[in-house]
């Protein structure tokens, strides 16, 4: 489609992907679209809804197209299949007879797993009305990959959370050893927020003294407009460093242990909650996931990637940690 770089025909592959699952309105699937990169390219703007709707109807993205009234077969390669393109119209003509119905998330992991086989998104379905099993797509084509209790998945995302938890030794060290380096660095701000401000009074006295100095006759107009325009000028620039200064709060220490403190009850909470919760807590953790062979394999968004593999090389040297400061 004009206005998108070549390398985006994958993405247009998972927007089929995406909305097949039922888990996306247009809105969301915009927004979904648009942190995975897919954007225009010269204003790098998000793709609006009305284009999405627009390419997700498109024939030829499936391999046909229509012309002069008759519709052709394509000899491109097809970047969706006939199954995932008609599965899509399913869903768009339903929400096109009723624009006020609103998706429901029956299912905590639907959309958020990739099979790692083929690359389709996984999906939940109920079985005898209790169990509920997860199975691609299969809009790829057949896939191999066999159906999988959610509370295989679950566990296996808890035991990835479980990387998140910072190990009490360390979260002990940060309280009592970062305090210290806490109050420098806020005596710091403040010292510099004090020269800042000094330096405001200096040129605004200077510029009183040259208004003065205009109205006694001391100085002409074009020297004086001169002078007043370099001052105010300079004074505009104090004034920004100072908001930037007053804008860069700094994260208390206790903030800083505390975010950790709740990231490290991530696991703990996820057990506990329901299906829909569940979606709410890895939506913002979650990079990627895929489910291969019973196994889940994934990754965090930053910085939460970052501390689980800060975590497992602390994990290693805990026993030499006791209760002195980590290395």
């Amino acid at each position: 489609m004009a206005g998108f770089r070549a390398e985006f025909g994958p993405l247009v592959t998972k927007l089929f992907d995406w909305f097949a699952t039922s888990e996306y309105s247009l809105k969301t699937l915009a927004s979904k679209a648009y942190e995975e990169g897919f954007c225009f390219r010269k204003s790098r703007g998000k793709v609006p809804v009305a284009t999405l709707h627009k390419i997700l109807r498109e024939r030829i993205y499936m391999g046909e197209f229509d012309y002069g009234g008759a519709r052709y077969q394509g000899r491109h390669e097809p970047l969706v299949t006939r199954e995932a393109w008609e599965r899509v119209q399913e869903i768009l003509d339903g929400r096109h007879a009723n624009k006020h119905r609103k998706v429901t998330h029956d299912f905590a992991y639907s959309g958020l797993v990739q099979c790692g086989p083929c690359g389709c998104s996984m999906v939940g379905e109920r079985k005898k009305g209790r169990y509920v099993y997860y199975h691609c797509t299969g809009y790829r084509g057949k896939c191999g990959e066999p159906y999988t209790r959610e509370e295989q998945l679950e566990e296996q995302f808890a035991a990835q959370l479980r990387g998140l938890v910072v190990p009490a030794p360390v979260l002990d060290w940060l309280q009592s050893e970062l305090a210290e380096s806490d109050h420098a660095d806020r005596a710091a701000q403040a010292q510099a927020l004090l020269r800042q401000r000094t330096e405001l009074d200096r040129v605004q006295a200077r510029l009183d003294i040259l208004y003065e100095d205009r109205l006694d006759g001391r100085i002409d107009v074009v020297r004086y407009d001169q002078k007043a325009a370099e001052l105010t000028e300079q004074r505009d620039r104090v004034l920004n460093r100072i908001r930037t200064a007053e804008e860069a709060v700094l994260l208390s220490i206790s903030q800083a242990v505390g975010l950790m403190m709740l990231t490290s009850k991530a696991a703990d909470l996820f057990l506990k909650q329901p299906a829909a919760e569940q979606r709410e807590l890895l939506r913002p953790l979650l990079e990627k996931a895929s489910w291969k062979g019973g196994e889940l394999r994934m990754s965090f968004r930053e910085p939460f990637e970052n501390l689980r593999l800060s975590n497992r090389t602390t994990s290693n040297d805990s026993k030499s940690l006791g209760g002195s400061r980590p290395a």
